[in-house]
This record gives C-alpha cells, sequence and structure tokens, in this order.
C-alpha cells in the first residue's frame, strides 16, 4: 500500500530540532515517490486558512525536491533500514550518485523517527540527523503514477489520497507542482515553481488508466507506469495497456486516508 509521509521536524545533531519547510512524501504501492520540501517564508505556515489558493513561488523556495524509488529490509529491534534510490534530485545532474538511506522506527506517540547521515545544507559538510515523520498509510485510495523519459528530461507525477505532487527536470531547469483536495472546493493546485507544464492536473481529473498508456498529446511522452484504486475512483487497471491512447478524464475525487 502506500503512504503520505509528512515531516514534523529536522534535528542535525547536536542541534535542535526545527522545521524550516513544507515536507510531503508520497510513495506509491510498488515504492515510487515523489519527495517536495518548500522552504517556508518567515513564520509561514504550511496550510493557513487560504492555503487552497495557488502559490506560484520562486525556485529560490525549493529546498529539496527527488523522485524515485525506495527499498525497506527489516533489522534488529523493531527498525527498518530504507534506501532511496534517487532518480531525479533538485540538487545533482547525477542522481544515480546520490547516498540516501536511513534507519526509522516507530515512536508511542504514532509519528515515525528515522536517523541517519546527510549533507546539511547549511554547513556543506556530511552530519548526523534526526527527522520526526507523520506517516499515514493508504489503505483505500486511488493511485495515480506518471513518468516521464525522453533522454532530456525526466519527470515523475503521483497522486495518492488527498494529495499530488510532481516534479520535471529538463535542459530549462526544474518544474515542480503539489496539489490538495479540499472537502468544499475540490483539488486545487497549492504550489507551483518553474516554467514548463507537468501533468498532475490530468493526474487528479483521470478516473481510469492502462499501464504503458499515453496521457495524450498535451502532455507528449508521459506515461501511466502505475495506476491502483478503490471505491468510488474506480481507478484500478490492469493488463499490458494501449501506448498513446488517452485516459479517461471525467470529475474525481481522492479516496479517504
Amino acid at each position: 500500500m502506500g503512504s503520505i509521509s509528512i515531516r514534523r521536524s529536522i534535528r542535525w545533531l547536536p542541534g535542535e530540532p526545527e522545521e524550516p519547510t513544507c515536507t510531503v512524501v508520497l510513495t506509491s504501492p510498488s515504492r515510487r515517490f515523489v519527495d517536495l520540501r518548500i522552504l517556508k517564508s518567515n513564520e509561514e505556515t504550511c496550510w493557513p486558512e487560504n492555503w487552497h489558493q495557488e502559490k506560484t513561488l520562486p525556485l529560490e523556495r525549493l529546498d529539496w525536491a527527488i523522485a524515485g524509488t525506495s527499498a525497506t529490509s527489516a533489522t534488529a529491534g523493531g527498525v527498518e533500514h530504507v534506501v532511496w534510490r534517487h532518480w531525479i534530485d533538485s540538487r545533482t545532474q547525477t542522481p544515480e550518485h546520490v547516498v540516501d538511506q536511513g534507519d526509522v522506527i516507530g515512536q508511542s506517540d504514532g509519528t515515525v523517527l528515522e536517523t541517519g547521515r546527510g549533507l546539511n545544507p547549511a554547513t556543506g559538510t556530511e552530519e548526523a540527523y534526526q527527522e520526526v515523520w507523520e506517516d499515514n498509510e493508504v489503505r483505500a485510495s486511488a493511485c495515480l503514477v506518471l513518468s516521464l523519459d525522453d533522454g532530456g528530461r525526466r519527470g515523475m507525477v503521483i497522486r495518492l489520497g488527498r494529495y499530488c505532487q510532481g516534479l520535471l527536470r529538463s535542459a530549462s531547469g526544474l518544474t515542480v507542482e503539489r496539489w490538495r483536495w479540499n472537502d468544499a472546493g475540490g483539488w486545487a493546485m497549492v504550489v507551483r515553481m518553474g516554467g514548463e507544464r507537468i501533468p498532475c492536473s490530468f493526474a487528479v481529473g483521470a478516473t481510469t488508466a492502462e499501464m504503458g498508456q499515453g496521457i495524450g498529446a498535451e502532455f507528449e511522452g508521459w506515461m501511466v507506469v502505475e495506476a491502483q484504486g478503490q471505491g468510488a475512483t474506480s481507478l484500478c487497471v490492469q493488463g499490458e495497456g494501449r501506448p498513446g491512447e488517452p485516459v479517461s478524464r471525467p470529475e474525481s475525487r481522492p479516496g479517504d486516508l
């Protein structure tokens, strides 16, 4: 099953915990992920009262954006070791060289503690860190993953539960989007950075899909690489698919978290 992970704090040891970003990681049932970390402005909260209003932000507000796959293995004492393999990384043109791994364990308050070593952007050195995550499994919800890889461009979009996030790297630079479901108004783009178009708007409207299927000329080259769903969304397709055939996209609602 997929998961929605919201980071609550990061601590670069021996410093104090802080949360300078609005970080959301969407992980599909097949362990593809899109991780967007958007820097807050001063004392800004992640979800203010007007959060459903689109924010077009400069790329200077992007702390880190990653897309790729993850793998988990059990270790002693209930700890799990996780390796994140970067396919797109906003901090480097060679994401396959990035070493990203950590140990995670559930806490008594329901959060998840992640520990490891990483590059502290404030110091430029590798340091020990602790991150606290609120990790929500998504049991009965549509999940759609779109991917683009045409040599000069790489992109990934994941729609899961009440969130949709996308990341694109091309010769023109980076583009990221984050969408969120609002019970009163439906899907809304809440963050956008960069100058290109990525198919989050398509993903939040799609209700049927086929593996290996193109999504139409508007987003040429993007393909469906994962599609699962239950309930009212009916986004659940198996089989070989027919590349190039558009996916239908009537009005949709997210699954329950």
